[in-house]
């Protein structure tokens, strides 16, 4: 086996913010994934990943805008389903006319 280059070694666990790493961050965030369960899914640790968050504002946005898009879809799917389900309906009765 050949050992790995200093740069090699550096750049281990190290997550840049191209296209598709960015792509993986959205649908991420799209399904609630804890920044815990986002390191584990990219590869990295949590220290890693939230680090990466810090240094790359687009990736935080991205991650934000995911969620809210989740979050959004999650609301209509509870919507629709309240129209034949009583106590969907009801649980949305009480988060939003309480």
């Amino acid at each position: 086996m050949l050992a790995k280059s200093e740069t090699e070694r550096k750049n281990i666990g190290r997550l840049e913010a191209d296209e598709r790493t960015l792509a993986q961050v959205w649908e991420l965030g799209r399904i609630q994934a804890t920044t815990r369960e986002a390191a584990a899914v990219l590869g990295v640790p949590e220290d890693t990943f939230l680090a990466f968050l810090t240094r790359e504002p687009e990736a935080e946005e991205t991650f934000e805008q995911g969620k809210a898009v989740g979050r959004v879809s999650l609301r209509r799917i509870q919507f629709k389903l309240a129209e034949t389900n009583a106590a969907m309906a009801l649980l949305l009765s009480k988060m939003y006319l309480s």
